[in-house]
């Protein structure tokens, strides 16, 4: 595919200066939701104030299968004093 190549280096650059500049620090739980709409607002709303980051924000989604319901969890990274 033409560009892919270009992109998975872009991504890897990417990551690693995201490691490089935070070695210290661990990602800290804030917000757990099921709704889908939910967790777009509150994403929406945490950027827009400055509390975070986009790069320092994490949405975790374990699967939920037939039996759970699906799940949105997100972490902010914070770095160690």
């Amino acid at each position: 595919m033409p560009g892919q190549h270009r992109r998975r280096e872009r991504a890897r650059r990417r990551t690693e200066a995201w490691s490089a500049a935070h070695t210290a620090g661990r990602w800290n739980h804030v917000f757990s939701t099921e709704d889908p709409a939910e967790l777009r607002t509150y994403l929406d709303a945490l950027t827009r104030s400055g509390a975070a980051r986009a790069e320092d924000v994490r949405v975790d989604h374990p699967c939920g299968r037939l039996i759970h319901a699906t799940r949105y969890e997100v972490s902010v990274w914070t770095p160690e004093p």
